[in-house]
């Protein structure tokens, strides 16, 4: 392999970066291997690291060193999950001037030449605001994820403009961290009057959620509905079960490999001018369960 890889410039490995804090990552992980594997490529994985705790700066690799220990070892294309979705081509020059394949799954990196394979979270957060306003609700609330993650951003645009299309009140927080709102949510719950629904960035804010309305005596959905974002098991194991969207995580993962392998079989010329990005959506799908139901009566 190494004498083919001199020949041919090919390793035919493939460097693949996530952060490993839930299963919603394991699953994209599943999906890009098995699809690299029936083309005889070979996933390199290593994690990104997403919320650094104080004094672990020295102790946790950054996610550009991860990326150079990828090119050091001559992978043919790099599908990521970026720690920081406002990078630019010149913080990924590494890669571009390469010309080594880049596919951002999950979150989109706006400013930069890289492909995106990921959901329409804008829709999702529509959708959301949507399904509340079906049941009655006209005094939405939402815990959204942090501005500067596109995940999180989208999903809250979507749902703030269907509540404004339907002309109905919404109250947004915004969470600092992507799986910790223990600090925002309280807020939702203090505004008179109070929202009657809360939309969650993903399963473990919704989780949190929970926790805040059981503290307070409100019990869900007679008191409180709730909607989640993943699919996760905690949406399963909670008491009601969550009403949540599921991404497809495993297709997602396969469709980045599937559009990397494109890439190198099909090449762009290497000329000073990167080659336009390509943008795969994977359609969510809702999925009601018991945390979800009409209006209390005032």
């Amino acid at each position: 392999m190494l004498v083919r890889g001199m020949q041919t410039g090919r390793t035919k490995t493939v460097g693949v970066m996530l952060p490993f804090v839930d299963e919603f990552y394991g699953h994209i992980i599943n999906g890009v291997h098995d699809e690299l594997v029936k083309e005889d490529h070979v996933p390199l994985v290593l994690c990104s690291f997403q919320e650094q705790q104080p004094g672990e700066s020295e102790r946790i690799s950054t996610e550009l060193q991860q990326i150079y220990r990828m090119i050091d070892r001559r992978v043919d294309g790099i599908i990521l999950h970026p720690v920081d979705d406002a990078v630019s081509d010149e913080y990924l020059h590494e890669i571009l001037d390469r010309h080594i394949p880049l596919i951002s799954v999950d979150r989109e990196l706006e400013y930069a030449h890289a492909d995106f394979v990921g959901t329409d979270d804008e829709r999702i957060g529509a959708l959301a605001a949507e399904r509340f306003i079906e049941l009655g609700h006209n005094r939405l609330g939402q815990i959204a994820g942090p501005s500067a993650v596109t995940t999180g951003s989208r999903r809250r645009q979507g749902f703030e403009r269907a509540a404004a299309k339907a002309g109905v009140q919404c109250l947004t927080v915004i969470s600092s961290k992507v799986n910790d709102g223990s600090r925002e949510i309280p807020k939702l719950f203090q505004s008179e009057p109070r929202p009657t629904v809360i939309f969650a960035g993903n399963d473990i804010l919704a989780s949190q959620t929970y926790k805040v309305a059981k503290q307070l005596g409100l019990q869900i959905p007679r008191d409180l509905s709730v909607i989640g974002c993943s699919n996760l098991t905690v949406s399963r194991l909670l008491t009601p079960e969550l009403s949540t969207f599921e991404h497809f995580p495993e297709k997602i993962g396969a469709e980045a490999a599937k559009l990397l392998l494109r890439r190198l079989k099909h090449p762009d010329a290497k000329t000073d001018k990167l080659p336009d990005p390509r943008r795969v959506i994977v359609d969510a799908k809702y999925i009601e369960r018991s945390s979800t139901a009409a209006p209390p009566r005032d």
